[in-house]
Order: C-alpha cells, then sequence, then structure tokens
C-alpha cells in the first residue's frame, strides 16, 4: 500500500509537468522525496518485481516525452531501480527506439552493466561522429586492457570527431609523455592551433598540452624551446598580463625588446579592428559617449594591466580616458596627478547618468559626485567650487524626486 501512495504521488506530479511542459521546484522536490522513499522498498522485496518494473516502464514512458525539468532525473530513477538482468533489458528495449549518440553511450553503459561487452562495443562502434563517441569507444578499450586499441580510436577521433575533444587529446598526451617524446606533444599543440581546439577557454597558456611543454622546457633550461612557445602566444594574439610577466622573466634583453614591441604592437591593432568594428556595427550613435566606450575593454584592459604593471601613469591615463569603467577602475592610482581629467569626465557622466532617469541611474552617479567632492575639497582645497558644484546640480533638478533622495547625503 506504501508503495501505491509514493508512485501515485510521483505519477500524477510527473505527469502534470509532462502535460503542461512545467518546471516547477516545489513539486519536483515532492516528486523527487516520494522516489526517495519509494526506491529501497521496491529493491528490497523481490515480491515487488512486476511492480517495480512496471514503474521503471512509466519512468522511460516520461523520459522519452522529454518534457519537463525533470528528464535527467527521470532516467535516472529508472536506472536506479534496476537490480538484475530483466531490468536493464527493460532499458535496453526502451532507449533501442532512440539513435542519437547520447542514447547509443547510455545504452553502451546499460550493457556493461550486464556483462554483454560485445553489444557494449556495437554500441560504442555505431555511427562514430562526435569527439565524446570516439571517447566512450577509446574507453571501451582502455578497459579492456587494449591500450594500442584505445590509442588508434583516440587519433581517429582527434582527426575525425566533431566538436569536445578534451579528453581525447589529454590521453594522447599522457601517452607521449609516458613516452618522453615531447617533439611529438609540441606537434599536438600546433594540431590544437591549427585546429582551433585549443583548451582552456581557447587560452593557448592555460591549454594543459601548452602547460606540460612548458613546464618540460623550463626544467630542462631549454631557452629557445620556451621562447617559441612565447612567440606562438604572439601568433595566436593570446595576450595577458600573465603572458607578459613571462616573457618578461624568461626572455633575454635583446629578445624581450623585439617581444615587448610586437605584443604592444598586436594590441594596439586589436584595438583599432575593435573599434572600427563598434562603430560599424552601433552605426555612430554612441561615438563619443564615455560610458559606452566604443573600444574593446579586452585588449584596453590588457594594456591597463601591463602599464601598472610598468608603473606608467601616463600611459596608463591615456590608455583608459576614454572609459569610466577603467578610470574608476584605476581612480586611486591615478587621481592624484589627473584630477583636473576625473573632474571634468565624472561631471560628464553624472549628467549622463540624470538624463538617463531613474533611482538605478541616481545611485551609481552618487560615487562619481563623492570624488568629486574629494578633489575639490581635499585635493584642490576649494570648497566653494564644491558647494557652487552640489547647489546648482540640485537646483537644476529639483522636480526629480528620486534624484534628491540619492543626494541628499551630499553636502
Amino acid at each position: 500500500m506504501q508503495t501505491k501512495v509514493y508512485w501515485a504521488v510521483i505519477d500524477r506530479i510527473v505527469k502534470e509537468l509532462n502535460d503542461y511542459g512545467m518546471d516547477d521546484e516545489s513539486l519536483e522536490s515532492v516528486a523527487i522525496d516520494a522516489m526517495d522513499k519509494l526506491n529501497p522498498i521496491l529493491l528490497a522485496d523481490e515480491g515487488l518485481r512486476e511492480e517495480k518494473q512496471a514503474i521503471i516502464e512509466q519512468l522511460l514512458k516520461y523520459y522519452h516525452q522529454g518534457n519537463c525539468g525533470l528528464v535527467d532525473w527521470l532516467y535516472e530513477s529508472a536506472e536506479e531501480l534496476c537490480s538484475d538482468k530483466s531490468d536493464y533489458e527493460i532499458l535496453i528495449a526502451s532507449l533501442q527506439k532512440h539513435d542519437s549518440s547520447y542514447h547509443r553511450g547510455l545504452l553502451a553503459s546499460l550493457y556493461a552493466a550486464i556483462g554483454d561487452t560485445e553489444a557494449e562495443r556495437r554500441a560504442l562502434e555505431k555511427d562514430l561522429k562526435y569527439g565524446m563517441d570516439y571517447w566512450r569507444l577509446a574507453e571501451y578499450w582502455y578497459a579492456q586492457g587494449n591500450d594500442e586499441r584505445a590509442l588508434e580510436i583516440v587519433q581517429q577521433g582527434i582527426e575525425r570527431g566533431e566538436g569536445r575533444k578534451d579528453e581525447l587529446y589529454d590521453a594522447l598526451q599522457r601517452h607521449y609523455e609516458e613516452q618522453q617524446d615531447y617533439s611529438k606533444i609540441f606537434e599536438l599543440l600546433q594540431q590544437k592551433i591549427v585546429k582551433k581546439e585549443i583548451g582552456g577557454y581557447r587560452n593557448l597558456r592555460q591549454d594543459q598540452t601548452y602547460q606540460s611543454l612548458w613546464k618540460h622546457f623550463a626544467s630542462k633550461k631549454d631557452y629557445q624551446r620556451q621562447k617559441t612557445l612565447l612567440d606562438l602566444c604572439l601568433k595566436n594574439k593570446d595576450i595577458d598580463l600573465n603572458l607578459y610577466k613571462q616573457a618578461e622573466q624568461t626572455l633575454h634583453a635583446e629578445d624581450w625588446q623585439t617581444f615587448h614591441l610586437k605584443l604592444i604592437e598586436i594590441l594596439q591593432q586589436q584595438i583599432q579592428g575593435e573599434r572600427r568594428s563598434q562603430n560599424r556595427g552601433m552605426g555612430g550613435i554612441f561615438s563619443g559617449i564615455a560610458f559606452m566606450p566604443y573600444t574593446s575593454q579586452g585588449a584596453v584592459e590588457t594594456f591597463a594591466e601591463i602599464y601598472t604593471h610598468e608603473n606608467n601613469t601616463a600611459l596608463l591615463f591615456e590608455t583608459i580616458k576614454d572609459s569610466i569603467k577603467l578610470l574608476a577602475t584605476y581612480e586611486k592610482k591615478l587621481l592624484p596627478e589627473f584630477a583636473a581629467a576625473y573632474l571634468e569626465q565624472y561631471r560628464k557622466q553624472i549628467e549622463r547618468l540624470i538624463a538617463a532617469r531613474g533611482r538605478e541611474n541616481y545611485n551609481a552617479a552618487v560615487p562619481y559626485a563623492k570624488t568629486i567632492k574629494r578633489i575639490y575639497v581635499e585635493m584642490l582645497n576649494t570648497p566653494d567650487k564644491w558647494n557652487d558644484y552640489i547647489t546648482t546640480l540640485r537646483q537644476n533638478n529639483e522636480t526629480l524626486r528620486a534624484f534628491q533622495e540619492e543626494f541628499v547625503r551630499l553636502s
């Protein structure tokens, strides 16, 4: 009786969620809690086999409908109820009707669960397309103790597979590392670059193959190979402050000078290209508006980090002077030297935010006003100018109640 109550709760909730294509966290929690209580009862009592298998079939029916947020949980719940071959065969028969890469992977795991390695292999070998298809097949051969065949599949997957290939590259890299064949690992890195399959969020220096090579060449004090890797980063336009620091610490003076000039040139080209692209995309409507900077923050921020590292405040300011966001970021460092420029930019930004209306914008303007007050009162020792500024600002916007409320503490 208890099993029927639990299942009635689950069935009613899942049916409703599926019928209406709903996601409802509270209802889902009730269903999951009921299954947590139902599962051990069904598995503990052999006399409930027929009831259990009927529940497995219904869970799979809802799973294939796939019209609610519990899809993965439905399949997992059905699989967790399996305790013998006949249970697994229900899942196998259900999945055989669906021929996607994902379902073939599930099928293979079910065949493995019942010890049918031949059926597992056939499922994995069918219609190899994606990198993960090849990786699942390679894992099969590794599990069978046939590393040579697994490695062949790994190499085929790297060459032919589509989509994610991280596991394939990692396996081949480990093989070469075991052989201490770093020339092959370097070829692997070049292959990743050509195929645009760099890992580490597409950042070359964060890619595991690059890191393996760097660690090895550094341990061997192989200067030329380290220089080659750094040059690859430039060629690949993967430039950030960490690359700058690594090159600065590694390269000889003459090589560093050449590298530094090339790095700066690439960043400048990126900014110019992004500037043209954004101007075309915006049709010029935001030109000259500092709170919608026309340059890419990525390249500009990299420049800013480099000039901060070099302690070059003049170039730092010249780089970020049109970006309110970056002016605020580097305010502590730049304000003593460029107070007049900050006054001008922050006053303009406050006017823009007020013109945009809304309490959120008024609130965002307050920090800029506080800095203006600090400049007038503490740095320039002209409190009268601050009083004139804030009084005029309030008078010009006296009808904006939310503005007055946000600025009430400024005096």
